[in-house]
């Protein structure tokens, strides 16, 4: 099993970090958590749960027994949405901060997978990401996606979140963005294909598109894979 973000493609991050790391959840998720954690070197301070009746190989805590909660980084390990978003907005009313919590995204093709997680900006954006940085830092060229394909002259449709990013992995590429795809302007003839990085929104917009363009549209996603 693999994870979309979070522990994968932060990996660096929280072996590096010198901030204790609590594990929040103690079900079948959080345990593929912790082992892949410790497989990576990582010291695990404790297990996060409203319960603290479990058995658990280090120490079990709740939230109200942490001091100093600038001291901890958080991983919160649940599959399901709701459960996501509910721990997320306990420990930011708690006083955590946004840049201590990782939120793991099963992959697609896992047992603890949430549909409806792709279907939430705080969850999807950042999983787009950890993918992009994740895919940056182990020196992989996104320019080899389209010089391997024959494609040169790129349309982008683009989203605030990552306005400019695919622009700079080109830089050195004899592939280049040569129209930002807008929905009030004409596609230009000229393109070889059209890259989306609104992956929330691409079923909708391939279908925009392709109204309009018989160039192939791009799912991000499938570049960063």
């Amino acid at each position: 099993m693999k994870d979309l973000a979070g522990i994968e493609y932060d990996i660096d991050n929280i072996v590096d970090s010198k901030q204790k790391i609590i594990i929040w959840g103690a079900g079948r998720y959080g345990g593929y958590i912790y082992r892949y954690l410790k497989r990576h070197g990582v010291n695990i301070y404790a297990i996060a749960d409203r319960r603290q009746d479990i058995e658990a190989p280090v120490r079990v805590v709740t939230l109200g027994q942490l001091d100093n909660i600038e001291q901890y980084l958080f991983v919160i390990a649940v599959g399901w949405k709701e459960a996501k978003l509910e721990i997320k907005k306990q420990l930011l009313d708690y006083g955590v901060r946004p840049g201590q919590l990782v939120i793991p995204i099963p992959y697609v093709d896992s047992e603890f997978y949430d549909s409806s997680l792709m279907e939430h900006p705080d969850f999807i954006y950042p999983a787009v990401a950890a993918r992009w940085n994740y895919v940056r830092r182990k020196g992989s060229h996104i320019s080899d996606y389209f010089e391997k394909n024959d494609i040169y002259r790129i349309g982008i449709y683009e989203i605030k979140e990552f306005e400019g990013w695919l622009e700079e992995d080109l830089v050195w590429s004899e592939a280049s963005v040569c129209q930002k795809i807008t929905d009030e302007y004409a596609i230009g003839q000229y393109l070889d294909a059209i890259v989306v990085t609104d992956v929330m929104r691409f079923d909708y917009i391939e279908e925009q598109l392709m109204s309009r363009t018989k160039c192939p549209v791009i799912n991000i996603m499938e570049i960063l894979k």
